[in-house]
């Protein structure tokens, strides 16, 4: 008997991470300035300055420092109270950084930092705890001249609620003509209250700006004189106080299902507010039930079609804000073609004897693929590494949901990312 098949087409099925799939929030809001202060210490010689902080701060804020050194000394500062450096810079033998804290209560009015030989010029910021999430991304430049420019920051490859706040450390004492386009509530202290040539001077400006978005390039500040520079874009992700966590377990929020194939039943718990409504597209699909609670939600049976849903809440801060959302996908049962060709020829020198041969080509039907990527957000991948990175993920991204490469029409990608750390960036879809 002779068999022939036809080639198989492959397609690679990758693995889900499901660590990234459990918790779901939407729609956060921005993160709070509670309150600004700023400071300078114009005397040369102290070892040791005074950085004022600012007002009302609470446990579970987020303080952040910016200060600038017109010291010659390489030695980055350090802080009291155990605040941390969230990145610095030596430009042109000045010290320019940035420090945060997570408050604990035991702050007071100031700190110090232990290695500042002259002056110094100071900012300092008060986010209020609950409205942001994580702690500050943030990206760096230095140069020489009149227009210090904070780089472009990218810490999400998803559309996020993001405070930026964009900051220009100098030596001198320069007049600013001019701050980032569309950047607000400037902040300006320097050492000498008008302009100064000396390099034993510093100075510190900030802006910040209230944006969704992936990434942002905030633009240039324009000083009166060139200067020696270091300039900071920071990122700061805003928050829900309610979350929806999928319960059912990592995965069936989204699933793929042959018709007259029940569904795992996609369950998810709230946490801060109550479940308000689930909304369906198509509205009301036919063998689907949900069972729905202040604290929880299911939604199972046999689906005669495709949908997709969205689950809403109640309450939260902002209200409303978490969120939920997947597809459950109907297709009719996978089949495979078979032709059978029959070929009989009488056997020579024989009689009533035949050579039969059977040939049997046959199509396997193409399988879904799902695939996670995981970025990598750390400051090792700021400039062109995660440029290159958000790329290839495009392109990948691209051609896994082309026509093309999606003949079923059930492949789905989703997006993680790392930094300090892990978000769910997009959930498969």
């Amino acid at each position: 008997m002779k068999k022939t098949f036809a080639k198989i087409p492959v397609i690679l099925i990758f693995s889900v991470l499901p660590v990234f799939m459990t918790i779901f929030s939407a729609n956060a809001q921005f993160p709070e300035v509670r309150s600004t202060n700023s400071s300078s210490v114009t005397g040369i010689g102290s070892a040791s300055h005074e950085i004022l902080l600012p007002s009302g701060i609470e446990s579970g804020d987020l303080i952040l420092v910016f200060w600038a050194d017109g010291s010659s000394s390489s030695d980055k500062p350090a802080l009291s109270g155990g605040f941390e450096l969230l990145e610095g810079d030596e430009a042109g033998n000045n010290n320019f950084a940035v420090g945060y804290k997570i408050a604990d209560g035991t702050e007071g009015g100031s700190i110090f930092t232990n290695t500042l030989s002259k002056r110094s010029a100071h900012i300092t910021y008060c986010i209020k705890k609950g409205t942001f999430s994580g702690l500050p991304f943030i990206a760096k430049e230095s140069g020489s001249s009149n227009s210090p420019n904070p780089p472009n920051l990218s810490p999400s490859l998803v559309q996020q609620n993001y405070l930026w706040i964009a900051s220009a450390h100098a030596n001198k004492s320069s007049d600013i003509n001019s701050y980032p386009a569309n950047y607000t509530n400037t902040l300006m202290r320097r050492t000498n209250n008008s302009t100064s040539t000396s390099d034993t001077h510093a100075q510190v400006a900030t802006a910040q700006r209230d944006l969704a978005a992936t990434d942002e390039d905030p633009g240039s500040f324009t000083f009166s004189q060139n200067v020696d520079w270091a300039a900071f874009t920071i990122g700061i992700q805003g928050s829900c106080s309610a979350e929806l966590t999928l319960a059912s377990g990592a995965g069936t929020n989204n699933q793929n299902l042959i018709s007259g194939e029940p569904m795992i039943p996609i369950r998810y718990n709230v946490s801060g507010a109550t479940i308000d409504d689930v909304l369906f597209s198509p509205a009301s699909p036919g063998g689907v039930s949900v069972n729905k609670q202040s604290s929880y939600v299911e939604i199972s049976g046999t689906p005669d079609n495709s949908f997709t849903y969205t689950i809403t809440t109640s309450g939260g801060s902002p209200d409303g804000c978490a969120t939920a959302s997947g597809v459950v996908k109907v297709v009719t049962a996978d089949t495979t073609s078979i032709t059978l060709v029959k070929t009989v020829v009488p056997k020579e020198d024989a009689c009533n004897m035949f050579d039969v041969t059977l040939s049997i080509t046959g199509d396997a039907p193409p399988r879904p693929g799902e695939a996670i990527l995981v970025i990598d957000l750390s400051g090792s991948m700021e400039g062109s590494p995660i440029a290159n990175a958000k790329a290839a993920a495009k392109s990948f991204a691209q051609k896994l949901l082309s026509p093309e490469g999606n003949l079923t029409g059930l492949n789905r990608v989703g997006i993680a990312s790392y930094g300090t750390t892990g978000y769910l960036d997009l959930g498969l879809t």
